[in-house]
């Protein structure tokens, strides 16, 4: 199976720097923005088929002066237009270390037209 790796941070760079000068203007420590400039990476097959099956998997480094400060994070998240189906599906990890899940209720836009809303399950471990 190919992977793909996708790093959409490169394009929230401008936006960070904007944030990170407002930051600078209003005192703000600079560790309240720090999540923004960490890299991302989404993990998926080169045709998509994690995303088009409702599933994401991505990793988060943070980083602290420049250098990876602690564990990456994984996460591996469930979504589905019914709460009921997102809240029974088991994403809980095939490894002794600690982990969290959590379940959320995402609103979202519509998909097809402008205006309204839709619900969305999602299950995070």
């Amino acid at each position: 199976m190919a992977t793909g790796w996708v790093q959409p941070w490169w394009i929230a760079r401008p936006a960070n720097r904007r944030l990170s000068r407002l930051c600078d203007r209003l005192n703000v420590p600079p560790s309240c923005n720090v999540a923004l400039t960490d890299p991302l990476t989404i993990v998926d097959t080169a045709d998509f088929r994690l995303y088009n099956h409702a599933f994401i998997l991505r990793r988060r480094i943070r980083y602290v002066d420049g250098f990876p400060a602690g564990d990456p994070e994984i996460v591996f998240k469930f979504r589905h237009p019914d709460l009921q189906k997102a809240a029974e599906f088991d994403v809980r990890p095939n490894f002794a270390g600690n982990y969290r899940i959590k379940f959320k209720a995402e609103t979202l836009p519509l998909k097809d037209q402008v205006g309204g809303f839709r619900t969305v399950g999602s299950v995070v471990s």
